[in-house]
């Protein structure tokens, strides 16, 4: 996970049911807008869009929707932007900088 932890219950089986994966490339491809329009100015202004990497990660790692890898490294690039262009308090911003390239790690990697 990106920013916290996801410890609830995980049904497979209501996720593959006939019909559903309509539902589930529509979910990534939602999460996938945000992240093409996410504010590269400065990570203040884009950490919430950046937020929907961690759905993309949680489709990707149950083997659900995975975007094309030139999508991710675009993300890529607006989030080293983002992250170039915060130089205040970067304590905290390294942290969630390697959380998300991560992420973007794992999305590439599966």
């Amino acid at each position: 996970m990106i920013g916290g932890y996801n410890d609830g219950p995980r049904f497979d089986a209501l996720l593959r049911v006939p019909g559903g994966q309509a539902s589930l490339d529509a979910l990534g491809e939602r999460a996938a807008a945000v992240l093409d329009r996410a504010d590269d100015g400065d990570l203040y202004e884009g950490a919430g869009d950046y937020g929907a990497l961690g759905l993309v990660v949680e489709l990707v790692d149950a083997g659900l929707w995975k975007p094309a890898p030139e999508r991710v490294v675009g993300w890529q690039g607006r989030f080293d932007r983002a992250d170039a262009g915060t130089p205040d308090e970067r304590g905290f911003w390294d942290s969630y900088a390697a959380r998300v390239r991560r992420g973007f790690e794992l999305v590439l990697r599966a």
